[in-house]
């Protein structure tokens, strides 16, 4: 039976500072692990680094659940530039530790871990968007770039923190993550599907398409 720590939740004038039952975090905490979260890139704090390295600015009201089915409500803030979720706590920022996690409800949005078939052992966060025989994960990413002198009529660019387009996994059951990077790569994942491959050129499906996207999986978990 799951064991379920309800944790109390008190909004601050930051919005991103929370105080919740230490004692339900510690039962937590030890189930996951933590380590203190990195706040800069090569000794360049946050700070001072244009834009932002989080998918949200302040921490989310989520729930982590573990994978010995325990679970807690905690406030949580995705960090996409280390690929890390992060809580606060004695106003420190901690991470949390992978390999015990086993999903994130990310406030409206499901967070699952999985792996790349060229890296099996290392775990990354990936939203859901459909889930069934066939799923649809995205995966969503910030790069830092550093600051570009003047050059010519060109204004110099500082360093900063800039979002890219989101990557399109789709996984087939215990199958490995297949990315998505064009139709053709999509029709490759689907080769001995013929209805699929009916399906993509009938509809014009598009690979970079979310909507289109989730209308594939659907029809293929409708099959």
């Amino acid at each position: 039976m799951k064991r379920v720590f309800y944790l109390l939740v008190l909004i601050s004038p930051f919005q991103s500072a929370f105080l919740f039952s230490q004692s339900a975090i510690s039962e937590l905490m030890n189930e996951v692990r933590i380590i203190e979260a990195r706040n800069s890139v090569g000794g360049l704090s946050y700070d001072n680094i244009k834009g932002s390295p989080h998918y949200s600015d302040a921490f989310v009201n989520s729930t982590v659940i573990l994978k010995n089915g325990k679970s807690a409500s905690l406030p949580l803030r995705y960090n996409l530039f280390q690929d890390e979720i992060e809580f606060k706590r004695d106003e420190k920022i901690l991470w949390l530790i992978k390999n015990r996690v086993l999903s994130i409800q990310y406030g409206k949005e499901m967070i699952l871990l999985d792996s790349f078939s060229e890296a099996p052992d290392k775990l990354t966060y990936f939203f859901v968007q459909e889930e069934g025989k066939y799923s649809l994960y995205i995966r969503k990413k910030v790069s830092f770039n550093p600051k570009v002198p003047p050059k010519g009529y060109t204004d110099p660019l500082p360093d900063r923190f800039e979002r890219e387009q989101d990557d399109y996994y789709l996984k087939q059951e215990d199958m490995p993550l297949r990315e998505i990077k064009n139709k053709k790569a999509l029709s490759e994942i689907l080769s001995e599907n013929e209805p699929a491959l009916g399906f993509i050129k009938k509809s014009k499906i598009k690979a970079n398409k979310v909507e289109d996207l989730l209308e594939l999986v659907r029809f293929l978990n409708d099959q």
